[in-house]
């Protein structure tokens, strides 16, 4: 497995690119350094014409913790304007996976909370480790959901069920998140997603790209009207929230939070 500062590469024979994200002592938070080696892999496995599909999945416990607590804390006192704009331009990093050329199948090997579970949803398929603790955390932090998890999640289960895991930030597990339709598959032990994760790929690889490719394409164009609105709303409203006067502690009280690390 090739590896990169943040991200590790494989590629299977039957032309399947792994990425696994690979800052395990954080829990694979997201920062932008993160976002763009996770960007260059995503582009440049696109220009690999043997490349026919994609698995992301993460290193060690954890799918994503979500963004970067670090990175959040430096949002509060900037503008919000300009914080809007790194905001959405920071989502994009990961959020490439909507342009890949090739499907891209999400094996959520273990946490998967914020941000980390909307790149999840950003993804063409989930297959999940069932006893995976998954999370819209956002309220819970004190700031409006950003990467596009407002936009997707309503799409995979009833608006009432969206609203009450968005403004409750209510913990799920794997099987209950595949009950609510949030993931497509799960799987007992994280050997038994990944393994699973490949299957997938490689049978979607066993067929003719140019076919699978603008399928592909017809689905997310449907799937992707008005995406962009989507996220410079969240992206505004997260800027403004990083202004509200708790948001500080909020992070902090979170940062001290023990993190198992594997």
């Amino acid at each position: 497995m090739a590896s990169g500062a943040h991200v590790l590469l494989s590629t299977s024979a039957a032309g399947v690119r792994t990425l696994v994200l690979n800052t395990p002592r954080t829990l694979n938070s997201m920062t932008p350094d993160v976002g763009g080696a996770f960007k260059a892999a995503v582009v440049a496995a696109n220009r690999d014409m043997s490349v026919r599909a994609l698995v992301v999945t993460g290193a060690g416990p954890a799918f994503s913790s979500g963004g970067n607590l670090g990175f959040l804390k430096q949002r509060i006192d900037g503008d919000p304007r300009e914080s809007a704009a790194q905001l959405v331009e920071f989502y994009s990093r990961f959020l490439v996976v909507r342009k890949s050329r090739v499907p891209v199948v999400a094996a959520i090997n273990g946490t998967a909370f914020g941000a980390g579970i909307c790149l999840a949803l950003a993804c063409d398929y989930r297959i999940c480790e069932s006893s995976a603790k998954l999370s819209f955390n956002f309220a819970r932090l004190g700031i409006h959901s950003g990467m596009a998890g407002s936009y997707y999640l309503p799409k995979l289960v009833r608006p009432d069920i969206a609203t009450r895991l968005l403004l409750t930030g209510e913990v799920l597990t794997g099987r209950q998140a595949y009950d609510l339709g949030i993931v497509s598959e799960v799987a007992d032990g994280v050997d038994s997603v990944k393994e699973r994760a490949g299957q997938l790929a490689a049978q979607i690889a066993s067929n003719p790209p140019e076919i699978v490719q603008a399928m592909l394409r017809t689905l997310r164009r449907q799937q992707d009207v008005g995406l962009n609105e989507a996220l410079y709303h969240e992206g505004d409203c997260q800027a403004k929230h990083f202004r509200l006067p708790y948001i500080a502690k909020n992070i902090d009280d979170f940062e001290r939070r023990p993190r198992k690390v594997e």
